[in-house]
């Protein structure tokens, strides 16, 4: 690809949709950012000038840059509220409103936080896959991908379920509204949605105010514990919530989907999962570096900078790519490898660094690990059908497959993958640690041969270790999900803990 070509890249053609690698390992062989004509916008691409940008706030800024705000100015006068920009929330704000805003939202998104929902996540995941292993064939994306993360972060937020699919079509409108080369009637179209996303937030928000719900995220940003006040404003709330709705369903139905695909086109890495169980949140984390769910975000340069030797005026809008920074060559051996064994996968920028890290990250993790797990014992030969559809969405910031059909072996079951779950030492299981349970994986013994009292357990870890002694003896996992097994937890889980 000559550097003409790569100056007019369009963003939405579906080879680069289907594979933004090429075009991205190009930009990065002349380390410098690259100007791209079609978006007005310099493209960053290599991992160290990735880092400078994401650090340093003041010179990089995440509001609106000043031809973006122009782009808009006829959208917002014909459509009100149509535009998310004008709501503050993390992705869109400086400090010191990002500095207010996060410290207001990040408070129920802590690793310990969102570990108390680690049992709902296993049995929704557990439920929507009954829902389809036994045919043999289905669309990832549409069955699991899509309704898992959805379904968790309404509950986080406190929506009713019944508000899914209308929040699913919003949802998609408000992403698309940024797609470069859309026509008027088409901005105006998707700006409607994105309206009607405001409305049903404001609507909720005001309805919090009243009457506060306590546990979800939505009445902790609107009625703070210490009952000094909002702690945000309503626009603040509603981007807030916005961008925890959109990032919150649309990145991990990405990853879900890319973990699936990599599964399918690796039968050895199924293998070894189900081999080796603790190696599932490598799998995500190198998934994260090597498929990254946001292709990057913008900012704008509040002064004159260089960024690899080339001059970019104050002004100038940036297109941060962490996708390509997480294959950069200078920073990973062999980027562009699948590879569960990397050691420097955790320098991986998939979601962001700095003062603007997805705050959701917690809780993606937790998701794409459960989703893993599940995939790989109850799918087993996952593999792409012939003619099988693989399609990806027409999105600017978000690398997302739009239908993925797999197929697997019906009425066969892999051999369960154990959840990775915090040994009664306090440390991950391995060679030589029992897990919280005290039951082997595959045991029938109705009793362990040892007890542990179950208050002698981190707080955090004790739901967790509660659904695993439950559903380390479940028979299926209807049985798991089904509502009757629940009554029943604590007389189960009493015959593997003391109280």
């Amino acid at each position: 690809m000559s550097d003409i070509q790569l100056a007019t890249l369009d963003p939405r053609d579906p080879a680069h949709l289907a594979d933004p690698y090429p075009a991205w390992q190009r930009a990065q062989d002349g380390g410098r950012p690259v100007y791209l004509r079609a978006l007005r916008a310099w493209a960053v691409t290599s991992h160290d000038q990735v880092l400078a940008v994401v650090r340093d706030p003041a010179t990089y800024s995440s509001a609106p840059s000043g031809s973006s705000e122009r782009d808009l100015a006829t959208l917002r006068s014909a459509v009100p509220h149509a535009c998310p920009e004008d709501f503050h929330a993390l992705a869109n704000s400086d400090p010191p409103t990002h500095t207010r805003i996060r410290r207001a939202s990040q408070k129920m998104l802590t690793p310990k936080s969102v570990s108390v929902y680690e049992p709902y996540v296993r049995s929704v995941c557990a439920r929507l896959i009954e829902g389809f292993a036994a045919d043999g064939r289905a669309d990832i994306v549409q069955r699991l991908a899509v309704p898992l993360p959805l379904t968790v972060i309404c509950h986080v937020l406190g929506i009713d379920p019944g508000s899914q699919q209308r929040l699913k079509q919003w949802s998609d409108d408000t992403v698309r509204l940024h797609m470069p080369g859309l026509s008027a009637d088409e901005r105006v179209g998707l700006a409607r949605s994105s309206a009607e996303l405001h409305d049903f937030l404001a609507g909720l928000i005001a309805a919090r105010r009243r009457d506060p719900r306590p546990g979800d995220l939505v009445s902790t940003l609107v009625q703070p514990a210490d009952g000094s006040g909002p702690a945000s404003t309503g626009d603040e709330v509603i981007g807030v919530v916005t961008q925890l709705l959109i990032g919150g369903h649309e990145t991990l139905t990405a990853l879900i989907s890319s973990m699936a695909l990599l599964l399918a086109r690796d039968h050895g890495l199924a293998d070894r999962l189900r081999r080796e169980p603790a190696l599932g949140p490598a799998m995500v984390e190198e998934t994260l570096r090597y498929r990254s769910p946001v292709k990057g975000m913008t900012r704008t340069t509040t002064r004159e900078v260089e960024l690899g030797g080339q001059p970019i005026p104050a002004g100038a809008r940036l297109l941060v790519l962490f996708g390509a920074a997480n294959r950069d060559p200078v920073r990973f051996s062999g980027p562009g490898s699948f590879d569960l064994d990397r050691t420097e996968t955790g320098e991986h920028v998939a979601f962001g660094r700095g003062i603007h890290a997805c705050i959701g990250a917690p809780l993606a993790r937790l998701e794409a690990r459960v989703a893993l797990e599940q995939i790989a014992s109850r799918l087993p030969g996952l593999r792409l059908p012939p003619g099988g559809r693989l399609t990806y969405l027409p999105s600017f910031m978000v690398y997302s497959i739009g239908a993925l059909e797999l197929e697997w072996d019906k009425g066969l079951r892999a051999t369960p993958t154990q959840p990775v779950v915090t040994s009664c030492s306090g440390e991950p299981p391995g060679p030589g640690r029992q897990a919280c349970s005290g039951v082997r994986p595959g045991s029938t013994r109705s009793k362990p041969s040892k007890r542990r009292p179950i208050w002698s357990l981190p707080r955090s870890h004790r739901p967790l270790a509660l659904l695993y002694a439950c559903t380390a003896r479940a028979r299926t996992s209807s049985e798991i999900s089904s509502p009757e097994i629940w009554p029943s937890t604590r007389k189960l889980a009493l015959s593997h803990f003391r109280w």
